[in-house]
């Protein structure tokens, strides 16, 4: 029952995080979104961790889950590298490095690291969480890609035609 509760806090916080997240693409300042970025996701994380560690029970699917849990935070180090210096003032179109063949590589490996660890926590609450997180990731990216519509027009949907969203496309 307690891991319930926990279960349900850590969800509607995600939830909130990621509906507020949503919409301050457009309303707040880069630097505003950049710094609720930063302290939303800590707290996402921090909530997860906790509901992950609750509900670890050790199995045969712990190595697998981890190589997959570590393969999708090396693609998001590679996707916040490819951005980090230019995410405050971006003027166009990028299509460097990871970002030329996926829109949105970091919302990738995030996912890829969620079904890590659905493997490594093959629990009820960790995968109903899982799955409402990538949801929720899902909606942003395409939140997102209005934005981008709308800030770039055709060289967006350019891109948008020769990349994959969160798979890569030849």
């Amino acid at each position: 029952m307690e891991n319930l509760i926990y279960f349900i806090i850590a969800s509607v916080i995600m939830i909130i995080f990621f509906l507020v997240d949503g919409i301050s693409h457009q309303r707040f300042n880069k630097k505003i979104n950049f710094l609720f970025h930063v302290i939303g996701i800590g707290v996402v994380l921090i909530l997860s961790g906790i509901l992950i560690v609750r509900e670890f029970v050790f199995s045969f699917l712990v190595l697998p889950g981890t190589i997959v849990f570590l393969a999708g935070l090396l693609i998001i180090k590679l996707s916040f590298d490819e951005i980090k210096n230019n995410f405050l003032r971006a003027k166009g179109v990028r299509r460097l490095g990871i970002y030329k063949r996926v829109r949105h590589p970091m919302y990738a490996g995030i996912i890829l690291s969620l079904i890590g660890v659905i493997l490594i926590v093959p629990t009820l609450f960790v995968f109903i969480y899982c799955l409402i997180a990538s949801s929720m990731i899902v909606w942003q990216a395409s939140v997102e890609e209005r934005y981008m519509i709308k800030r770039f027009g055709e060289k967006y949907l350019k891109y948008k035609r020769e990349s994959g969203m969160f798979i890569p496309r030849r």
